[in-house]
């Protein structure tokens, strides 16, 4: 009985002992590959673009009345462009790409969402074609679309990403109702830009938000490539304010490598 009990507590530990020898070599394995990936980069952002303006949505129910009644919202289009670093091999040809561990700081004016972006609208202030079906929150994965299909109708109300990195990854931030139920006489010039924001004394401060995000490609080869990219919310550049009307910035040469 004793050499049975024997037997089956030495193969209980022989089982405990391997699997942790698994566990172990496993993550030695994984911990290659991510040495491998940080020292042999295969993939560039080359550039960011960003387009900050400011919308409204009207409250009005009749022409007649003598005042707009809007709630007006400010948003920044985000486009991230990619390219390769070397010629197409299966180290860098693209499998999967998906952003996840996204973070955007709480502002103190609006409520804040982040949005695929359909590349054809970007920079139009109308709101109304966000839908929750392009909502962000965990994370957004993008359908790859190989180049031999590049003829056919390609519609971007899904998230698509060209295999040959011809096509940015387009998002866009909304931070919403920072002002509600603002009046202004219907008699009176009026620009759907940020000089609504200036207009109604809003501090910029107030709406200054910044956005991190983790970006994933998974290649033919079965690594992946993370870069942690962060962005500050463009309201002003060297020139102006978004008080002005809108902002454009484009961030080049930008030396991330991943």
């Amino acid at each position: 009985m004793k050499k049975k009990i024997f037997i089956i507590l030495f193969f209980i530990l022989f089982i405990i002992a391997l699997a942790i020898f698994f566990i172990f070599y496993v993550k030695k394995i994984w911990n290659n590959n991510q040495l491998k990936q940080n020292e042999d980069p295969k993939f560039n952002i080359s550039k960011i673009q960003y387009y900050s303006n400011v919308g409204a949505v009207s409250n009005q129910t009749t022409y007649q009345n003598p005042e707009w009644n809007l709630n007006v919202y400010q948003y920044t289009d985000i486009a991230i462009y990619v390219e390769r670093i070397e010629d197409y091999n299966t180290d860098n040809y693209i499998k999967k790409l998906y952003l996840n561990n996204i973070n955007i700081s709480k502002s103190e004016k609006g409520v804040q969402k982040l949005y695929y972006l359909n590349p054809v609208n970007f920079g139009d202030s109308d709101i109304t074609n966000l839908t929750d079906e392009n909502k962000i929150t965990d994370g957004l994965e993008y359908n790859i679309i190989n180049y031999e299909n590049k003829e056919n109708d390609i519609k971007y109300s899904i998230p698509i990403f060209f295999e040959d990195c011809s096509n940015p990854i387009t998002l866009r931030y909304l931070n919403s109702d920072i002002i509600t139920n603002y009046t202004i006489s219907t008699t009176e010039p009026i620009e759907f830009n940020g000089s609504l924001l200036k207009n109604a004394n809003i501090n910029l401060e107030d709406i200054e938000a910044n956005i991190s995000m983790d970006l994933n490609l998974i290649t033919e080869s079965g690594y992946t490539h993370t870069i942690n990219l962060e962005f500050e919310i463009p309201l002003k550049n060297k020139n102006s304010t978004i008080y002005d009307g809108e902002i454009n910035v484009i961030k080049e040469k930008l030396n991330n490598n991943f």
